[in-house]
């Protein structure tokens, strides 16, 4: 048998094409890899590529028909071969093989798609109107508007679908993998009281619990090159400078330790220690707003954004990837949360609100569970342009405004259910 050279430079995450700032889970090398233990791939799905070396004309299967391969043939040399997989909707694993071959060899490689890990309950959809408009009159001199607005978008946690927006709102994507709308004008301003930006769309409700005895690996390792990785590890900058997650503060960083040595060094149980201790040790404070993470831990108390950024600090702090889940409820509700999530490899986000469970009592690790909220985005300080230049916002909540002229203005915001 002619000695052949089968490469996987890079395996991917296998992510839903919705999921947003995807992480890479480990770079593999078949050299390396027994036959016995796969590539991982995650439940959700999605695209990755594998670098294929071969030294004659090949071709390429797949075992399994929720795996597809592009290209399925080439000449000799190096190549890049697309893997497609569907979704695993069952709560067990299965396995593929990429089976490559030519006229005198023949290489494969296992690749394992752990199972589902959300056990969701659909509980109803509904209809949301969203606009802003300015109220002026003509000795107000507007000169020019600015206005963000979230673009909330399907996730583990609801559906997004049937979705529509005012013509002059452009969609963009932050550095950072956000995407909002931005209307952004210096003439041809609507009368006063009629909307400069609206979008119209349906949620549909889901309550996501995890299912932890399917995870039978939570030590796969971390692509720690990823920029994924670093983006939801590092520290985390408000518009002021201050800190709103850091990972560094050497509170955190004491904490931190104390914890991961009672875990075990295990990521789950000291997540949950994490989520334990919020609970435990910082009290529900008056809403006001995002704050360094030094003024929280001084304190001792702060409101739900405040609470999730120091539980995101302790994760990164560990090395664990944890990001925000920033929500808002239409009227006549009209609050907004933040709930957040940690990374783990092979199978996905995981949920936690300390701050809900501390005033329901109820399980909420790994647990998302129902309010009237819209899922907005999941990220904190994060950067845009427009036609002046750069702009960051701390947290994309609601929306974002900016107007210019003698004034006065008065900002009329409608997010209502329309059904």
């Amino acid at each position: 048998m002619k000695k052949i050279a089968l490469i996987l430079f890079s395996l991917l995450a296998l992510f839903a094409c919705t999921e947003d700032n995807t992480l890479k889970d480990p770079v593999f090398n078949l050299s390396e890899l027994p036959a016995d233990d796969p590539a991982v791939a995650l439940p959700s799905g999605g695209i990755t590529g594998v670098t294929l070396k071969w030294d004659e004309p090949w071709s390429a299967t797949s075992t399994q028909e929720w795996l597809t391969i592009s290209p399925s043939e080439g000449m000799a040399g190096k190549h890049t071969i697309t893997l497609v997989s569907e979704r695993n909707e069952d709560f067990s694993a299965r396995e593929a093989e990429l089976i490559v071959q030519s006229a005198s060899a023949t290489g494969s490689l296992a690749i394992r798609q752990n199972p589902n890990i959300y056990r969701k309950t659909y509980l109803g959809s509904r209809k949301v109107h969203w606009s802003f408009s300015w109220v002026y009159d003509e000795s107000s001199g507007l000169a020019r508007s600015r206005l963000v607005m979230p673009y909330p978008e399907t996730t583990e946690y609801q559906g997004v679908r049937d979705r529509t927006y005012s013509e002059t709102a452009k969609l963009k994507t932050s550095p950072e993998g956000v995407n909002y709308l931005l209307d952004d004008r210096s003439s041809s301003f609507p009368a006063s009281g009629q909307p400069f930006i609206w979008q119209d769309f349906t949620v549909d409700y889901y309550d996501v619990r995890v299912d932890f005895s399917v995870i039978e690996d939570e030590d796969i390792p971390y692509d720690t090159a990823s920029s994924s990785y670093k983006r939801y590890t590092i520290q985390i900058r408000d518009d002021d400078d201050t800190f709103m997650i850091d990972p560094k503060d050497s509170r955190i960083v004491n904490t931190s330790s104390a914890l991961w040595e009672e875990a075990g060094g295990k990521r789950i149980e000291y997540a949950r220690l994490c989520h334990k201790w919020i609970i435990e040790n910082i009290t529900y404070g008056i809403y006001d707003g995002p704050n360094d993470i030094n003024h929280i831990l001084e304190r001792m108390s702060g409101d739900c954004g405040n609470q999730h950024a120091v539980w995101m600090s302790l994760m990164r702090a560990a090395g664990i990837p944890a990001r925000p889940i920033v929500m808002k409820a239409p009227d006549p509700d009209g609050y907004s949360h933040v709930r957040a999530e940690f990374y783990l490899p092979g199978y996905g986000w995981i949920p936690v609100d300390p701050t809900n469970e501390q005033g329901s009592h109820e399980d909420y690790f790994g647990a998302f569970k129902y309010e009237p909220l819209v899922v907005m985005n999941r990220d904190f300080g994060f950067t845009g342009w427009d036609a002046s230049g750069k702009f960051c916002i701390g947290m994309l909540q609601g929306l974002s405004v900016g107007v210019w002229g003698r004034g006065p203005f008065d900002g009329k915001e409608e997010f209502i259910f329309t059904d």
